[in-house]
């Protein structure tokens, strides 16, 4: 099946990319926004330097929700019909160890705007060798964030871990929502599927 020929968006619409670390959420953000730009809509992309980077080391909830609603009412005053933010309040109530409930003003917001919240989750075995290859693309800094959890084993772990936190807090999410496997890590294919299920109109090419 050939890409859509067509878009119509009606009105904004939010999708929230979550996962754990290298389940494919910035490339897959990327294609999207190749997808929707090639079809004549306009598309803004939050990346996680916004979203997640600065509350990183911020353990209270209150600090984290103060500072997404800030970037939110910013990226909201935009002209665009998309918004794809990569990492969001899933992400923060997982490290904040909070329930999603202490997030609910985000969500309050986001309804607003006909959002999907996509949870990339990869297959746990192959989470290691995932991680360790994301080292390849990332500053680093990154590098050394990884091996501050410790042994081979005890970052395997941790990142395992992280991707179960988050799929719990995908499951308290009150937000329009779909499980996305990108183990395969066929990014072209997974913003597609997201791509359509926000297009309110679509002619595809015969």
């Amino acid at each position: 099946m050939k890409a859509p020929a067509f878009f119509y968006i009606s009105f904004m619409k939010i999708i929230i990319l979550e996962g754990s670390t290298a389940s494919g959420k910035t490339r897959s953000a990327k294609e999207l926004v190749k997808i929707f730009c090639g079809n004549g809509i306009r598309c803004l992309l939050v990346e996680e330097d916004k979203t997640l980077m600065p509350i990183l080391h911020h353990p209270n909830s209150e600090i984290s929700k103060n500072h997404l609603l800030k970037i939110m009412n910013k990226t909201l005053k935009e002209k665009t019909d998309v918004i794809i933010f990569d990492r969001l309040h899933l992400t923060a109530s997982a490290m904040t160890k909070s329930e999603i409930k202490k997030f609910e003003p985000i969500e309050k917001i986001l309804l607003q705007h006909e959002p999907l919240l996509v949870f990339l989750k990869v297959k746990e075995n192959k989470i290691p060798s995932r991680v360790i290859d994301s080292i390849k693309y990332r500053q680093r800094s990154w590098e050394k964030r990884i091996w501050e959890k410790g042994t081979r084993k005890q970052v395997d772990q941790h990142y395992i871990e992280a991707q179960r936190k988050i799929a719990k807090k995908y499951a308290q999410s009150k937000l329009p929502k779909i499980i996305i496997d990108s183990t395969d890590q066929n990014y072209a294919k997974i913003a597609r599927k997201i791509a359509l299920m926000r297009a309110s109109d679509i002619m595809e090419d015969k």
